[in-house]
Order: C-alpha cells, then structure tokens, then sequence
C-alpha cells in the first residue's frame, strides 16, 4: 500500500517551494497536496474534490509553465492560480486550455514590472475566464480577453486604482505592451489586445 505524503507539518511556504521549483517534474500528489498547493485549505475555499482530481495535474503544470516561461520577481504564482478557481451561480471556473496558455505571458510580465515601480505585491483578482463561467459575471462583455487568456484584472495594496491606472499607460507609452487598461472601483484591468484603450467603471 503506497503511503501518502503528509504535509500538516511542512510550511505553505516550503511547500510551494517544493511544489513549483522542483526540477524533477511534476508528480500530481495526493488531493490534499493540490489543495494545499492552490492554497485552498482555508475552511470555506476548498476546491471541490472532483477539481481536484480532475485538474490537479494540468493546473501543476500550467503554474511551472508559467514560472519557466515569465520569471516572476513580484507576482504570486500561487495567487494567479488560485484566481482561477471561483465558481458563480453554481458554475465553477478553471485554469485555460493547454493553447491559451502562452497568451498570458506577455501580461504577466506587464504585471511584474508594474509591481517593481509600485514597490508592491499585486493581487490578482481575476486571469482566464471560461465562457461559462464569464456570462455569470456581472457587465462582462461577450468578447471580453479573459476569455482568450489575454487580461489580468489585479489590484495593489495601498495603491489606488488612478495611480495603478497611470504606471500602466507609463508602461504601455514606453513600449512594454499594447492594450486595454480599464479602472474599476477596487482593481484595475490590464490586457494585451493588441492595440490600445482606456476606460473607467466605477
């Protein structure tokens, strides 16, 4: 009988350590790992078990595609993945399909610059939207680029939204990107459409 790994006593921190830099690959654990990996072993943000062992392995190995593909200094691999997994009105979200991953990198990387010229931690709020689950999220367009992996919606501690707004255009004019960058109330939506555009939601 195989013995399941325990991590009660290890720290989140090691953990994700172990989790995300290990060059020996991937070896989808226990449910219990994943969940301790996707932070949700908080009373009230568990993942529903059959997410767990149905997507545990790919979402193991989108978080290292990330963290092999962009270098994050400053974004939370952890926080971005757990991002994902909100449910709504009964309908779950999930990471994005294998294609849509590389679409993200570019944002990311907008995303960790920005937090180096804040000299803050971001905290994602919403990345990847599965067309499900964005049709239960209230004023989200039908054609919005979370739905091809192509919008972070994030926030900065102790930074308001105008001034998050206003590094990101800095960012955009200096030639990091180009795309949207949209001011809500409580975050600020950045995307790597193409071309550029503003607007205010409060």
């Amino acid at each position: 009988m195989s013995k399941t790994t325990n991590t009660s006593h290890v720290s989140r921190r090691a953990f994700l350590s172990k989790t995300l830099l290990g060059t020996a690959g991937l070896i989808c654990g226990a449910s219990s790992q994943s969940q301790a990996f996707l932070g949700f072993s908080h009373p009230g943000q568990v993942l529903p078990q059959e997410w767990v062992e149905k997507q545990s392995q790919e979402t193991l190995k989108y978080a290292n595609y990330i963290n092999k593909k962009v270098g994050l200094k400053y974004v939370s691999i952890p926080n971005f993945i757990q991002s994902h997994f909100k449910s709504r009105r009964s309908v779950s979200n999930h990471i994005p399909p294998t294609y849509l991953w590389r679409n993200i990198v570019d944002n990311l990387a907008v995303i960790d610059k920005l937090a180096e010229d804040l000299n803050c931690k971001p905290v994602i709020i919403s990345a990847y939207r599965d067309p499900a689950y964005n049709r239960t999220c209230f004023g989200a367009s039908s054609k919005s680029y979370h739905l091809h992996n192509q919008a972070v919606d994030v926030k900065f501690p102790g930074h308001s939204t105008w001034k998050v707004a206003s590094y990101a255009k800095k960012l955009r004019r200096n030639g990091w990107f180009k795309g949207g960058i949209g001011i809500y109330s409580s975050f600020v939506h950045i995307d790597t459409r193409g071309y550029d555009a503003n607007w205010v939601k409060r």
